[in-house]
């Protein structure tokens, strides 16, 4: 569960398969912006009203597994989340489940893998077991009650395993029921989401998942009766709820406390032991030992640890030149940006010919100064060779806002302005496919909005619009937006 480190606050995804619930996470959610993945999946990031320090990027994806397993793997690349979340309804299996209940994965099956001989269905099962840090943190809530509104509820969370598919089942006697009392007779609910997600959660270095359902139906013939009389809202009012609780606790593991009498003195993030950036690892004459998770091919920073060792004196005298050029950087960086702003939005005065590209700071600056300029050429020019389709994409943003081009209606937006704020600049958790070590936040920003406008139109020309991009080093010295 490699921890975001975004200055203390913990980044989580949340996905939900239909609107009812992501608007019942919404309800727990403030300060929402959307966020534009570069292929069309738009997010909506914000913070839990509960606790602050916890970032949600919350998407709503459609049903099916392949589809979760594609946008799951779009959101990790995209927000280098410290877990994933899928939250929603899902049907019941065992006699013990009842209508409202939730069901935390502990287990998620891909129950419809297999192969027909004849008659004879011979199953391939497929299975991921959910995070056990997760699993933990769950329980835990569950017991210590520590969810929105468990003590008003006669809601039971059970943790079982769930079975995923490609279909909606609702019914007792059909095939794919007697393959599942069969062949995954433990499992406790069955939906058709959780098994792509936790496939994109392997294959992606082992991001953690986990899934919460709350129980709408028993999946036995009467489900338009049980979701006409109601229950879907509360199955989905509970998952929603304990899947906030749990947020809280993974944000109170690995995040800063929001009160410092919460146990400790609030400290950065630390990676936790036994993940992908939290290696429980060290180097003894030369050999790397650490836990399951930490061993295999030997990592970069246990090879630099056992060169260190081996080369002190020249190890030292790295460290000092290394030391001189970033007191150098630090002193450019403070020229360039060291004098202080009147506010973030950029600033409408001329640009200079040569964009400043000696920090990442400061390319990210010069960038969103272009593109408020409207300077297409400056822009690009700025750009790695990679990544010229996504500029243009994102320029025609900027096109859509010349005067005269675009209309609501009968009212002309042709007055609206357009302006690009870098919302922060921090260092990647892990380097990008295309070498960029930096994540830049980016938004557009409207001003001069009629009045006149329709008022749903006007609120999302209100609320900034946020992306992102990386920035690069490239080998001339000067970094790019890549």
């Amino acid at each position: 569960m490699p921890p975001d480190e975004r200055n203390g606050v913990v980044m989580l995804v949340i996905l939900t398969a239909l609107d009812l619930e992501g608007a019942a996470i919404r309800k727990h959610l403030t300060n929402l912006r959307t966020h534009h993945h570069g292929a069309g999946t738009v997010f909506e990031v914000g913070a839990l009203a509960s606790r602050p320090s916890c970032e949600i990027a919350l998407a709503v994806i459609g049903m099916g597994t392949v589809n979760a397993a594609a946008i799951t793997e779009r959101a990790i690349t995209e927000f280098r989340p410290s877990a994933v979340l899928f939250v929603g309804i899902a049907g019941g299996l065992r006699e013990w489940i009842a209508l409202g209940d939730v069901v935390v994965a502990t287990r998620v099956y891909a129950y419809q893998g297999g192969r027909v001989d004849g008659d004879e269905f011979l199953a391939r099962p497929q299975a991921w077991d959910t995070s056990h840090r997760l699993v933990q943190l769950a329980k835990h809530v569950n017991r210590a009650q520590a969810w929105p509104g468990a003590s008003e509820t006669r809601a039971a969370v059970h943790f079982e395993p769930v079975a995923a598919g490609e279909i909606v089942l609702n019914s007792t006697s059909a095939p794919e029921r007697d393959r599942l009392r069969s062949h995954y007779n433990d499992a406790a609910a069955v939906e058709m989401e959780s098994s792509g997600v936790a496939l994109a959660g392997h294959l992606h270095e082992a991001t953690p998942t986990i899934a919460i359902r709350g129980i709408s139906d028993l999946a036995d013939g009467n489900k338009h009766r049980v979701d006409s009389s109601g229950w879907q809202d509360t199955a989905v009012h509970n998952a929603a709820a304990f899947a906030v609780g749990l947020a809280q606790a993974i944000d109170q593991t690995l995040g800063r406390p929001t009160n410092p009498e919460e146990g400790h003195t609030p400290t950065p993030n630390q990676p936790v032991p036994g993940t992908p950036g939290g290696r429980t690892t060290s180097v003894s004459k030369g050999n790397a030992v650490g836990d399951i998770a930490s061993t295999g091919p030997v990592t970069v920073d246990q090879k630099v640890t056992t060169y260190a060792r081996r080369h002190p004196l020249l190890v030292t005298l790295m460290a000092i030149l290394l030391v001189a050029v970033l007191a150098l950087a630090g002193w450019g960086t403070y020229l360039v940006l060291g004098q202080p702003a009147a506010s973030t939005t950029i600033s409408s005065s001329p640009l200079p010919p040569t964009p400043d590209r000696s920090t990442p700071e400061a390319t990210a600056k010069s960038f969103v100064d272009a593109l408020t300029a409207r300077d297409r050429q400056l822009a690009e020019s700025m750009v790695c060779v990679e990544q010229r389709d996504w500029f243009a994409r994102r320029y025609k943003v900027v096109e859509k806002y010349s005067p005269g081009n675009v209309a609501v209606g009968d009212v002309s937006l042709a007055a609206v302005t357009l302006s690009v704020v870098v919302v922060k600049v921090v260092p990647a958790q892990r380097p990008r496919e295309n070498g960029a070590t930096y994540d830049a936040r980016m938004a557009w920003v409207h001003g001069n909005i009629p009045e006149t406008l329709d008022p749903e139109v006007k609120r999302k020309l209100s609320k900034p619009d946020d992306w992102g991009t990386g920035l690069r080093l490239e080998p001339t010295g000067s970094w790019s937006v890549c």
